[in-house]
């Protein structure tokens, strides 16, 4: 398998599954499932959008991660004042009024501010979640969506500084 993530982005995985395994083709598309862990914790949530069936009966799967599911949702045209936070949640809370028990994230960490902690923000046309949440406070405020897996539910995170840098250092010869 081959997990790939990027920040702000939903990540992807893809993985080839042989013919004879106990669960081949069990997995059905954009069902969620498919988990990743590292020494015991999830790293990873998805749902398969992919699939391709080899000649030899292996199927190749590609999996989107979780925060792909605010693209399942929208807001209506908007007019808000008030803190970022605050339109980050009504952002979150919007999205898990539209969308099943799988799809939906609990708003954990925020720690993105502005100067004078209000803004104002507005829309006039229905768009999808993710795509307001990038533009309406990503690109103007700046941070990283970030989803954690917890025990008790699936958090996203909205932080000012990322926590997964790389000490790799990059050269080009």
């Amino acid at each position: 398998p081959i997990l790939e993530r990027e920040e702000n982005k939903a990540g992807k995985l893809t993985f080839t599954q042989l013919d004879g395994h106990p669960h081949f083709a069990e997995f059905n598309k954009l069902k969620f499932g498919i988990k990743v862990k590292e020494n015991e914790k999830t790293i990873f949530k998805g749902r398969i959008i992919d699939t391709e069936q080899f000649f030899d009966k292996s199927i190749f799967y590609t999996v989107e991660g979780k925060l792909a599911t605010l693209n399942d949702s929208q807001c209506r045209p908007f007019s808000f004042q008030g803190t970022p936070e605050d339109l980050f949640k009504y952002f979150i809370d919007n999205h898990n009024s539209q969308t099943g028990s799988e799809q939906q994230l609990i708003v954990g960490n925020v720690t993105v501010t502005d100067p004078n902690n209000y803004i104002s923000r507005s829309w006039e046309k229905t768009e999808k979640t993710i795509d307001l949440i990038k533009s309406r406070l990503i690109d103007k405020l700046g941070g990283f969506l970030v989803i954690r897996y917890e025990d008790d539910g699936d958090y996203i995170d909205w932080l000012s500084s990322s926590d997964r840098t790389s000490s790799q250092k990059i050269e080009f010869g």
